[in-house]
């Protein structure tokens, strides 16, 4: 039997049609819908395809009855079928039909879903005006102008031309009822229509049939052209409203828009990084949405989800209904399109691969892509492709394809329909080739430059049609995929050139198997080496071009530097030590007690014994290159049973191997560095090849490190051994042992709780220590104790934790800050920062290194601290219980206010003597509180006396400033010398609070005098501006002039009204002098006769005749009429000035 007979369908008669790209637009030649014929007929709706389909048909239809249509964006990486999707959708959406009478819901073998929503979706059209699709990509049309290429793809969706004026003209055409006669006009003169409208301004023909069909054309032929032109003009862009307008006219002629969905392939690569074209694409779908309310939908495709870049981010709001496709569905389109067996023939089949399953499952044994278990359910579905080989295929795809477009093989149908017809003649049991891949890419791996062009001539050559030199070409293009696979880490799949590996992947009749290529092929590889065409590293092979020889040549020149260099070599091998113990420094995690205090290690790689840090576990190093085992033993057995130092010794083991790969890895970096970045693609293979060698010799000596470092010895301070499976388990054993050494007085303070004791004095709460089951007195407390103890007269934060946090003790922080919290709050101890005392109730966490701490040497009382409670609150201070150090300092500085409020500069008396306040405010600690707390009355008495001396200031200090400003205003009185000596005197003496008060009838005097002197002056002006006033009245001028020129006059020289004075307290009288002062009123009284002689002058100035200066026209008068022309207008011109005054001309 041969692998042709097994399919549904034939291979050599199956044709691809859309060899696995559709592309989405409007269809329209014999041959366009011969691939939508055939993708229909192929469409598998199933998996995300029936979940798309249906998320978007659910959506459209839920929202009919809302304002607008949530946008719709379908996502997917390239090949994953967006487009095959949308395309689809499209050809459903309207039910296209065939010539024959098929259908595309008819030929598409569709769930029931997606045809009931169909079915539902054509009864809205009946009612709502019909069914209409269109698609395309925005940027197929229109250039630049992103509403143009909508406009564009609308138009070709009826029938319409694609470029906008010429599709206007057409629908202007139409309206008038002329689109037929004119069109079959055109025809019967033996033109294309198509032809002659792409050509619509110089079409002799278009301009010949509108004159004749087009009814009361008045335009002549000649003219239609240019008047086409104007009313039908190329465009570069239109508006919104063109666009809206212009799709109205286009689907909707007769007022019914139609139920619309509009396609959009591609969107994404439209926008790319273009946040202008973003823009745009919102304002299209919004203003659609807008006009044509719940009746249009778009779909737009794009490779990312909407969240995956900026640009696409924007459009979120309006592309609410997203579907997400990936490459899950895709074997199973794969397996029903091109893969599908005839029933009758699987058993036969599956009996054949039975009979080679162990030729299959040995294939690529030990790397990341061997057989799997459930392989054995896809061998008879995937025939004639072998799982293994499949999923090299798909890395190997992955790492060649540049543009990411050739893509993976799940992505493209066209490389496995190729492949079933490559094998089609074959007998059954054989399979398509691994290397098949590398000859159907050749050409586009050459074209990107993936593959040099000297490998590739290499490869050809051999293809001479021999046996072995069709073998020799499969071998060299396997070598190819096989060394582009990345070897980095998690990603390295373990494959690699070699004989039994390239076997796997080449062997094709599974029933003769591979013995017999097995055997041809070393011989040929070792031919390929030979005509160094090949390089062999191990049992790997590498492709080689003159390029990488020269490569190879550099490479080998510095490893035999290397090689010859002894003491750098073990400058290397010390490094690389280094590092391996660096490693596991980074992995052992070392806790200590209930508090699980974190520990770490001090790695000591010198000759001499490590000095101890206080605070991290020494772990010195040797190792039997520069020591030897037996000087390892005796300095552990000599530093003794106390000693917190870990000795590790690191034995002689794989010298000539380590030496080895170290000396090729430091010459592949060299040759790497020396040749830099080459530009040609025979280069960039040769530094792609040596950065493999560089990576195998940096994985050869990770496996002899791991296997060196399993034979460590670990021994602790007294010789005792320490054994594990690991050197990083013996480390931490070790360690974990040292730090009961190195931490003997740990447990003292060991206590997950000390953090709880904290949050307790934080609060305020003396007996927090209760918490760690302690009830006595604080300072008696074993860790308290100990700190009291080391702080003695006065350490800082910083001090007290370094001590603590070290050996002998290594205590958590929590204890140390604790300890001295709790402390703190009970007065056994006093804190400061920068000399200000901070109580416990202030201390912050963050600022203890930098607070000073010393033990209390005086106690202060309970009635002690009630009474500076009571002095506190007395004065003003809130004070609560346990804040007395802190507000102490606060009451002070309360008393020294109101000491300096109860005193000022003269006349206000001198302030109070404060410097027994003074002493108080120096002294600290317990000593300041007691000593506040002896002199409570006292300092009581005190503030209460300046408390009302200071009220006594602020009651009198307003009259005197009073004072002061009457005595300015009274300069020119007769009293002024004898009260300023009285004020003279009050302040020099600072007389201000004495009784009865002296600053009153100075006040009560002044205002008197100032009262009186205010209304004399105002009588006097009063009298003056009336006698004016009666005199201007009185002359002729004045009398013969309107009211209004009167008034106008008067405000003109500020005679309106006499100034009025408030005399009746204090206040008014100050207000009204310094209003206008005495002197004031003595300047505008003596003005008043000079206002009114000017008011009179004023008055007969506008009694005076105006004098208008008059040029007549000038002109040359040939006849009477001319003059009697001229007089006429001189006549005029002397009329109309007299109404202005005299005329002088």
């Amino acid at each position: 039997m041969k692998n042709r007979e097994i399919y549904v369908k034939d291979p050599a008669q199956r044709e691809l049609l859309n060899n696995g790209v559709a592309e989405v637009k409007d269809t329209g030649t014999v041959e366009e819908l011969r691939t939508l014929r055939y993708e229909l007929e192929t469409f598998v709706c199933e998996g995300q395809y029936t979940t798309g389909l249906r998320r978007i048909l659910d959506s459209y239809l839920h929202n009919l009855r809302n304002p607008g249509q949530p946008a719709v964006w379908v996502s997917g990486f390239y090949g994953s079928g967006k487009s095959h999707l949308v395309k689809m959708l499209r050809a459903f959406w309207v039910d296209y039909e065939f010539s024959d009478g098929a259908t595309a819901q008819g030929l598409a073998r569709l769930s029931q879903e997606v045809s009931d929503l169909l079915k539902e979706l054509a009864i809205e059209g009946k009612r709502r005006g019909g069914l209409h699709a269109a698609a395309g990509t925005l940027g197929a049309g229109a250039g630049s102008s992103g509403r143009l290429a909508l406009l564009s793809i609308v138009f070709k969706s009826i029938g319409l031309p694609a470029q906008y004026p010429l599709a206007k003209f057409v629908m202007w055409l139409r309206e008038n009822d002329c689109l037929e006669p004119v069109k079959q006009f055109v025809e019967e003169a033996g033109k294309s229509w198509e032809k002659e409208i792409n050509n619509l301004y110089v079409s002799p023909v278009i301009s010949a049939a509108l004159v004749n069909r087009f009814p009361n054309f008045q335009a002549q032929a000649r003219d239609v052209g240019r008047l086409l032109k104007e009313q039908f003009p190329n465009v570069d862009d239109v508006s919104n409203d063109d666009m809206v307008r212009a799709m109205e006219q286009a689907l909707a002629p007769d007022g019914n828009f139609p139920c619309t969905l509009i396609a959009l392939d591609e969107v994404q690569q439209y926008i790319g990084d273009n946040s202008e074209r973003t823009a745009l694409i919102q304002e299209i779908t919004e203003t659609c949405i807008n006009q044509f309310g719940s009746s249009l939908v778009f779909v737009a495709t794009g490779q990312a989800a909407m969240s995956s870049t900026p640009q696409l981010q924007k459009l979120k709001d309006r592309f609410t209904v997203q579907v997400q496709l990936s490459d899950q569905d895709v074997d199973r389109v794969i397996r029903e399109i091109i893969l599908r067996k005839k029933p009758d023939c699987q058993s036969e089949l599956q009996s054949v691969l039975d009979e080679s399953s162990g030729e299959i499952s040995r294939h690529l044994t030990g790397t990341g892509i061997e057989t799997q278990s459930e392989d054995q359910n896809w061998l008879v579905p995937d025939y004639p492709l072998l799982p293994v080989r499949r999923r090299f295929w798909e890395r190997a795809l992955r790492v060649v394809d540049q543009p990411g477009t050739a893509a993976q093989l799940r992505n493209q149908l066209k490389l496995v329909h190729e492949a079933t017809q490559a094998t089609a003649d074959a007998d059954l049991g054989t399979v398509i080739g691994a290397d098949f891949i590398f000859f159907k890419q050749q050409t586009e791996l050459v074209q990107t430059g993936v593959l040099p062009r000297e490998i590739h001539e290499n490869i050809v050559k051999h293809r001479d049609g021999t046996p072995d030199g069709e073998l020799k070409a499969r071998l060299l293009g396997l070598a190819f995929l096989i060394g582009k696979l990345p070897r980095e880490g998690s990603s390295d799949l373990g494959l690699r050139a070699t004989a039994d590996m390239m076997a796997d992947l080449l062997v094709e009749d599974l029933r003769a198997g591979s013995a017999d290529l097995r055997k041809r092929i070393p011989v040929l590889l070792q031919e390929l080496v030979d005509d160094v065409i090949l390089l062999q590293v191990g049992n790997e092979y590498r492709l080689q071009t003159r390029e990488s020889s020269a490569w190879e040549a550099d490479y080998k020149k510095f490893l035999a530097v290397l090689q010859n260099d002894p003491q750098r070599m073990a400058d290397e091998r010390v490094q690389l030590l280094k590092t391996e113990c660096e490693q596991i420094q980074k992995k052992v995690r070392l806790v200590q007690g209930q508090s699980k205090e974190s520990r770490s290690l001090m790695m000591h790689y010198s000759s001499d014994a490590p000095k101890s840090d206080q605070e991290k576990i020494p772990v010195w190093i040797r190792d039997g290159w520069t020591d030897r085992e037996e000087s390892f033993e005796t300095d552990a057995r000599t530093a003794g049973t106390n000693s917190e130092v870990v000795f590790m010794f690191i034995p002689r083991r794989h010298a000539e191997n380590l030496q080895k790969y170290l000396a090729s890895k430091r010459a592949a970096e060299q040759t790497l560095e020396s040749k830099g970045i080459p530009a040609t693609s025979e280069g960039k293979e040769a530094r792609i090849a040596m950065e493999t060698r560089k990576q195998d010799a940096e994985e050869s000596l990770k496996s002899l490190l791991t296997d060196l470092f399993t034979q460590v010895r670990v021994l602790q301070g007294g010789g005792e051994e320490v054994r594990g499976l690991t050197a990083e388990l013996m480390v931490k054993q070790a360690a974990e042992a040292a730090l009961i050494r190195l931490f003997p007085s740990f447990d003292v303070a060991d206590n997950v709780k000390w953090a709880q004791v904290i949050k307790q004095a934080q609060l305020g709460n003396q007996a927090a220590l209760e918490v760690i089951s302690y009830q006595g007195d604080p300072s008696l407390q074993p860790v308290c104790r100990e700190v009291m103890k080391f702080i003695g007269s006065g350490k800082n934060g910083t001090e007290i934790r370094k001590n603590f946090r070290g050996s002998p003790f290594g205590w958590p922080q929590d204890a140390i800050d604790g300890s001295l919290w709790i402390l703190l709050l009970n007065e056994h101890l006093k804190a400061s920062q920068n000399g200000q005392v901070i109580p416990a109730s202030e201390l912050q966490r963050s600022k203890i290194g930098q607070t000073d701490f010393r033990v209390e040497s005086v106690t202060v009382t309970t009635s002690q601290k009630l009474a500076i409670r009571k002095l506190c609150q007395e004065i003003g201070i809130p004070c609560g219980s346990g804040e007395e150090a802190a507000k102490v300092s606060l009451c002070l500085e309360k008393l020294k206010e109101l000491a300096q409020n109860a005193g000022g500069d003269p006349p206000i008396p001198a302030p109070p003597d404060v410097s027994d306040l003074q002493s108080l405010i120096s002294k600290i600690g317990n000593e300041q509180l007691v000593a506040v707390a002896s002199q409570k009355e006292h300092l009581f008495g005190l503030a209460k006396t300046w408390r009302q001396t200071a009220d006594r200031i602020v009651d009198r200090l307003p009259r005197w400033q009073s004072l002061q400003k009457l005595l300015k205003q009274s300069q020119d009185l007769p009293i002024f010398e004898e009260v300023a000596t009285q004020v003279q005197a009050i302040q020099m003496g600072r007389l201000l609070l004495q009784d009865p008060d002296p600053v009153q009838p100075l006040c009560e005097q002044l205002t008197q005098e100032l009262r009186e002197a205010l209304t004399q002056a105002r009588d006097h002006y009063q009298q003056i501006y009336q006698d004016q006033m009666a005199e201007l009245e009185g002359t002729e001028s004045w009398l013969r002039l309107d009211p209004d020129q009167q008034d106008g006059i008067v405000r003109q020289k500020g005679l309106t009204q006499i100034p009025s004075i408030q005399v009746a307290t204090e206040t008014e009288v100050l207000r009204s002098v310094e209003g206008l002062s005495l002197q004031g009123w003595r300047n505008q009284t003596e003005a008043l006769p000079q206002k009114f002689s000017q008011a009179r002058f004023a008055a007969e100035k506008l009694l005076e005749p105006k004098v208008v200066q008059v040029r007549l026209p000038s002109g040359t008068l040939r006849s009477p009429e001319d003059a009697e022309v001229w007089l006429e207008q001189a006549r005029q011109i002397i009329l109309e000035n007299l109404k202005q005054g005299s005329v002088i001309l």
